[in-house]
């Protein structure tokens, strides 16, 4: 390859190291060249991804990589979405090259973390991930950046000590270290420690794909990293949580047909939970993103709620739930991706993302409000766009299953999804237009142009499921798990019915098209200016009404008693309990007498005695 005598896996580590060093380097000389010395190392490495051979070893240290479609499906999306990042990237150049430093090393780590086929190498990987993140969000300092890194890391650590302690269970138990190994010693394993191991890693994988209760990091982060990091945040790193998931729960267990546990609705009750989690997660967090007063928050807690309708669908683990979740995923990376550099363009102009000082930005940002409409589409699954087909397959699954209080968690976050997605398009784009942002203007070039990229596929494989249901297939069909076979390109049909994305998209687009043209020439419509506002008697004097600030305060009155439900709570009253607790032992042992110091030293010292006397014998 490239006339270089090198495997292309080594190839491909060197292009994300050498790539990062030189973007380091000489990223200090011009404020462009770092970006496009970026858009070049992801180039090559996208090139060189996708020609690898099936598997590669490196004999030391003994480390295994290899290629499937499921990493296939996950590095396509990495690279892809890293890739127009990248380019809406050449609009920030006031980032510092470090920033570009640890983005090309995020990507790479998380490319060979896909492509890991033993724990030692997946691990490496995972956390060197998961630090590069915690530098990005930290970036150059601050004190709300410094607790929201703070915050992730510790976070992060809980998530990898996790994933550790499942990943010793798995080597003792089966004798490898080796994906292949275990998947076919785990059968010999012990029925409890295959289910703690299994319990652990989904625990570990929940904390990145923002599973309730793991998600408490997420608004923070979100919140607090560079604006343009946080879509490839959201979008795409969020969903290597999500591949760790299906490791765990398809590929380890085999659908948990080893594990001798009762069925409910013939979903074994490891799936059951995974479920019901699913469901709340989508259900809570998009209630909580009804109350926001910040769009990145807003779309943080929306990010959650999303990734919640993912686990939904695994936790169903029929072919029809299966291939919901993974277009979902694919789905959520798009269309989050695109609403994120939306809100980061927003941001770059007007310098805010407090909703109730925006609006009527429409006039002044025409091209962002369109591609908004269209990420705001998809996030709520409306024909003609790649969110009606993943929702319609996770719906038609949990109703084929028998998933009837679920479902009702699942229709209410998607009445809720309307709900916050109409505050964040009205608050920022419609109403009046703030008197501080009367000289905005449209995003720059690589921005708007990165909103065209994502939104191709987001129509396509919207009005065209077949290819990407043909994927899920393949991968279902490589790990012996059921498929849904049953499609065309634009036709899919399960048990219960079937759909024609194409028609359906095009019946959608005429009647918004007819809708639209009664609105242009309907006699009723009278224009008025922008103070033109009736004040009861009062003088006429141009006033401002943008009604942004507690948007939906009606229904925070009425769902008072659900957001008295805090999980922060309940882990502020664990860290205060700790706290509480190891001031006493501190209080107990710390007293300040030699005398009692000179008992402990007696004790630590015939208990020392006695363990290496037993143990001699």
């Amino acid at each position: 390859m490239f006339g270089i005598n090198m495997n292309p896996y080594e190839l491909l580590a060197a292009v994300f190291g050498l790539g990062a060093i030189l973007t380091y380097l000489l990223g200090h000389f011009d404020r462009h060249l770092k970006t496009w010395l970026t858009l070049i190392t992801l180039a090559l490495a996208t090139y060189i991804f996708l020609h690898l051979p099936n598997e590669y070893s490196l004999e030391s240290p003994s480390l295994l990589f290899g290629i499937d479609k499921l990493s296939w499906l996950f590095g396509i999306l990495t690279l892809g979405l890293g890739t127009i990042v990248a380019f809406a990237l050449l609009a920030y150049p006031e980032l510092s090259p470090n920033f570009y430093f640890m983005f090309i090393l995020n990507i790479g780590a998380s490319i060979f973390l896909l492509l890991s086929r033993d724990l030692v190498a997946f691990f490496l990987m995972w956390e060197l991930m998961s630090w590069t993140i915690f530098a990005m969000i930290l970036g150059d300092g601050g004190a709300e950046r410094g607790r929201a890194a703070t915050k992730y890391l510790v976070w992060s650590a809980i998530g990898a000590a996790f994933i550790l302690f499942a990943f010793a269970i798995l080597a003792k138990s089966t004798n490898s270290f080796e994906w292949s190994g275990i998947v076919a010693g785990i059968s010999q394993m012990p029925s409890g420690w295959r289910v703690a191991a299994i319990a652990l890693l989904i625990a570990g994988f929940a904390v990145k794909a923002a599973i309730m209760p793991m998600h408490t990091w997420v608004p923070d982060a979100y919140a607090e990293s560079p604006h343009p990091f946080t879509a490839f945040l959201s979008g795409v790193l969020s969903k290597l949580g999500i591949y760790g998931i299906f490791l765990a729960f398809f590929v380890l267990s085999a659908r948990f047909e080893l594990v001798n546990m009762p069925k409910i609705f013939g979903t074994h009750i490891f799936g059951y939970i995974l479920a019901w989690i699913g469901a709340l997660t989508a259900f809570g967090a998009s209630l909580i993103a009804i109350k926001q007063e910040h769009a990145k928050r807003l779309l943080a807690w929306s990010s959650i709620s999303q990734l919640g309708y993912i686990l939904f669908g695994f936790g169903i683990g029929s072919a029809i739930g299966i291939a919901g979740a993974l277009f979902h995923a694919v789905s959520h990376a798009l269309f989050k991706t695109l609403l994120f550099l939306i809100l980061a363009g927003v941001i770059k102009r007007t310098g805010t993302d407090r909703m109730a000082e925006l609006g009527g930005l429409i006039k002044k940002m025409p091209l962002s409000f369109i591609f908004a409409v269209v990420g705001g589409l998809a996030l709520a699954g409306i024909p003609m766009t790649i969110g009606f087909p993943s929702k319609w397959l996770i719906y038609e699954a949990a109703i084929h299953q028998g998933f009837i209080f679920t479902t009702v968690l699942i229709f209410a976050a998607s009445t809720a999804v309307f709900l916050y997605y109409y505050r964040f398009v009205f608050s920022i784009f419609l109403g009046e237009l703030h008197a501080n942002h009367q000289d905005v203007k449209e995003v720059p070039f690589p921005i708007w142009f990165s909103y065209i990229l994502i939104s191709i596929p987001i129509f396509w494989l919207g009005l065209f499921p077949g290819k990407a249901m043909q994927i899920f297939a393949e991968i279902a069909e490589q790990f012996d798990l059921p498929a849904v076979t049953n499609f065309t390109a634009t036709t899919i049909t399960t048990p219960l019915g079937s759909f024609n994305a194409l028609i359906v998209g095009l019946v959608f687009f005429a009647s918004f098209a007819f809708g639209l043209l009664l609105y242009f020439i309907g006699g009723r419509t009278r224009k008025v200016h922008q103070y033109d506002t009736f004040l009861a008697g009062e003088a006429d004097e141009p006033v401002k009404l943008h009604y942004g600030q507690r948007f939906f305060y009606f229904l925070e009155r009425e769902l008072k008693p659900l957001y008295r439900i805090s999980v922060e709570k309940i882990y502020q009253f664990v860290a205060e309990f700790t706290r509480f607790v190891a001031d006493q032992v501190r209080k107990g042992f710390f007293c300040g007498n030699a005398q009692a110091y000179l008992y402990y030293m007696t004790i630590f010292i015939v208990i020392l005695v006695f363990a290496i006397w037993r143990i001699k014998l």
